[in-house]
C-alpha cells in the first residue's frame, strides 16, 4: 500500500482469504464504510466520504460473471441506490458488472442503462475493459460529480480486466460565517434596552411640530440614527471551494 495511505474492505462471508472488495484513500480524507446486507446478486462496498458540508458515497460492486442476470439482480441495485440517494447529495458507483454494456441490444445492458439513466448516472467507460473485448466495468457518477480523463490501462496483466482511472472533483461549500460585532446580543431583552436607550438619547419631540407628517418624518430619521449605531454586523458570506483528487 502507497504510503500516506488507508484503506477499507469488505471480505466473503464464504470465502475470506479470495476475492472481495476493497477502497484506498488518502489518509486526509474521513471516511468511513456503511454496513450493508449481504445481496444475493452481487458483492457491494459502500464508502461515506464527509467534505465539510457534504456527503459523498463510493459504491464499489463485483457482479459475478458466472451467475445469471435476473430480475433479481436490478431490484437489488435498485434498491440500493436508491437508499444511498437518501443519505447525501453525492454518489459514485464503480466495478465490474459482467455486463456487456458495448451490446446496445442486449436486453440486460438495456435494462442497467435504463437504471442508471433512471438516476441520473453518467458512466464515463466506453472501451473494451476486459482480455476478451466486453466493456464489463464501468465508472459512474451523479450530475454534480463530473468524472473526467477517464483511462483504461490494458488487461491481462495483473487480471483479466484492466485498470480503469478517472479523475473527479468535490464542490464544497462552507457554512454561513457572520464577522461579530459590538452589538451582537443573542439576549433579546438586552437588545431591546439598549434601543430604548438610544431611542431616549436621540429623541428630543421639542425639535419638531406637531404635526402628523412632520412627527412620522422625524421618527423614521430616529429610527435610522438608532439602527446606524447599533448595527454593526456585515451580511453573511460564504465561500465555495474545490477539492481535486485523482482515483
Amino acid at each position: 500500500m502507497p504510503p500516506g495511505f488507508s484503506f477499507l474492505q469488505v471480505l466473503r462471508p464464504h470465502d475470506p482469504y479470495h476475492g472481495g472488495l476493497i477502497v484506498f484513500f488518502k489518509k486526509m480524507f474521513k471516511a468511513r464504510k456503511i454496513e450493508v446486507p449481504v445481496f444475493q446478486t452481487f458483492e457491494a462496498i459502500i464508502v461515506e466520504f464527509s467534505f465539510e458540508c457534504r456527503k459523498v458515497f463510493v459504491f464499489g460492486i463485483y457482479r459475478p460473471g458466472s451467475k445469471l442476470v435476473t430480475s433479481l439482480f436490478f431490484g437489488e441495485l435498485t434498491s440500493v441506490l436508491e437508499h444511498l440517494f437518501a443519505l447525501g447529495d453525492g454518489l459514485i458507483v464503480a466495478g465490474d458488472f459482467n455486463i456487456h454494456i458495448e451490446k446496445p441490444g442486449d436486453t440486460h445492458s438495456f435494462n442497467l442503462l435504463e437504471i442508471f439513466d433512471s438516476f441520473q448516472f453518467t458512466n464515463v467507460v466506453n472501451e473494451p475493459t476486459h482480455n476478451l473485448g466486453g466493456t464489463l466495468d464501468l465508472f459512474a457518477s451523479t450530475p454534480d460529480i463530473p468524472l473526467s480523463n477517464c483511462r483504461v490501462d490494458p488487461s491481462g496483466v495483473y487480471s483479466d480486466h484492466g485498470l480503469i482511472n478517472v479523475s473527479f472533483s468535490v464542490s464544497v461549500r462552507l457554512p454561513l460565517t457572520t464577522r461579530r460585532g459590538p452589538f451582537d446580543s443573542d439576549d433579546v431583552d438586552d437588545a431591546f434596552v439598549l434601543f430604548d436607550r438610544e431611542m431616549r438619547r436621540v429623541m428630543d419631540v421639542s425639535e419638531v411640530d406637531h404635526s402628523s407628517l412632520d412627527f412620522s418624518k422625524f421618527f423614521k430619521s430616529k429610527i435610522d440614527d438608532v439602527r446606524n449605531s447599533t448595527n454593526h454586523c456585515d451580511e453573511p458570506t460564504f465561500t465555495p471551494c474545490d477539492l481535486d483528487e485523482a482515483t
